[in-house]
């Protein structure tokens, strides 16, 4: 953990440029071994990166940007600055606007892909109650139910792959949405699929053809795992951080 924090710190005082989702993703991170992104006191700038990130132009950053912007400013209960160029509100709003024809989000373009469908939907479900966002997250659903595949996994990228299928499995589960029920399953429902990309050595492959695992497989269907199992057990968010105490 330390050794971790530590990496963060230099990174944060040494880098020329920090980007929204460079901001975001350190957030979490950080928030998620106990550190307050709010007060890095080792860092030579960037002490406070929620003020940074609230005084970014967030909403016109990019699909991603925004996804890991809600998903970040979610993480904890933390103060707005009063001159915050933007809300998470504001945030939302720019997400469903992008939203596709077909009912998924795209990375760039006018076609959806799995990948940024399903993280979309994970930002977006904390906010499930809004009348906009579950009418969004509904069509959605109808996407992802319409594009599994017989194997019960997904295509992305041009591949079949054990990521697309971690991403979709997320915004699923925290959507309320069974990744094993009936609109989930074709000859094989999707969390059999991602089984299936398991390896000997206890990793995940990318592809089913792969000799080996490999690393962001294995972090995507890690997390994924883990919000299945919070799914079946009541369904609280990983993101949700409130209860590690600094």
């Amino acid at each position: 953990r330390q050794d971790y924090y530590d990496s963060i710190v230099s990174s944060i005082s040494h880098s020329s440029y920090f980007s929204a989702t460079d901001y975001e993703r350190t957030i979490i991170g950080l928030v998620s071994i106990g550190a307050d992104p709010t007060n890095i006191s080792e860092a030579t700038q960037r002490n406070n990166l929620i003020d940074d990130l609230y005084h970014m132009d967030v909403a016109n950053s990019g699909t991603n940007g925004i996804i890991y912007g809600i998903l970040a400013l979610q993480t904890k209960d933390y103060e707005v600055p009063a001159d915050a160029v933007f809300s998470i509100q504001d945030l939302i709003d720019k997400l469903i606007s992008l939203q596709k024809v077909s009912g998924g989000w795209a990375l760039f373009g006018s076609a959806s892909d799995i990948d940024i469908t399903g993280m979309a939907m994970t930002a977006l479900a904390k906010y499930k109650d809004m009348p906009e966002v579950a009418e969004a997250l509904d069509r959605s659903v109808d996407y992802l139910s319409t594009v599994q595949l017989e194997s019960g996994g997904f295509k992305g990228w041009s591949n079949e792959n054990s990521n697309s299928l971690s991403q979709a499995i997320m915004g699923l589960t925290m959507t309320g949405n069974d990744p094993t029920g009936p609109r989930f399953t074709k000859n094989f429902n999707a969390i059999d699929a991602l089984m299936t990309y398991r390896t000997d050595d206890g990793g995940f492959k990318w592809l089913l053809t792969d000799a080996g695992s490999n690393s962001m497989a294995l972090d995507q269907a890690a997390y994924t795992l883990a919000q299945y199992k919070a799914f079946l057990n009541g369904g609280a968010s990983i993101y949700d951080l409130s209860l590690i105490h600094i």
